[in-house]
């Protein structure tokens, strides 16, 4: 014998709590997956720019351009270059 089994109904202010609350999860499911993804495509966001293992070296006299920008420690360099003299 085959016995059936009663189904729950929610009413529809039940199932309407149920999908703020779903919603809601996947709101902030959504915010964490983009703050992850967002610290993984900044490879220097954990405060090591100035101790990066590469880098240039300039000659006494030499005089660069470069733009400066507000960093965690005071003012920092980007896209330094040196300054092309012309010879007399």
């Amino acid at each position: 014998m085959k016995q059936e089994t009663e189904k729950t109904r929610y009413s529809d202010v039940e199932l309407q709590e149920f999908k703020e609350l779903i919603l809601d999860k996947l709101r902030i499911a959504k915010e964490e997956l983009n703050a992850l993804a967002s610290s993984l495509s900044s490879p220097n966001a954990n405060g090591t720019d100035d101790t990066a293992g590469t880098y240039k070296t300039l000659e006494d006299g030499e005089s660069v351009e470069y733009e400066a920008e507000d960093g965690p420690k005071g003012l920092k360099a980007l896209r330094v270059r040196r300054t092309v003299t012309a010879s007399a």
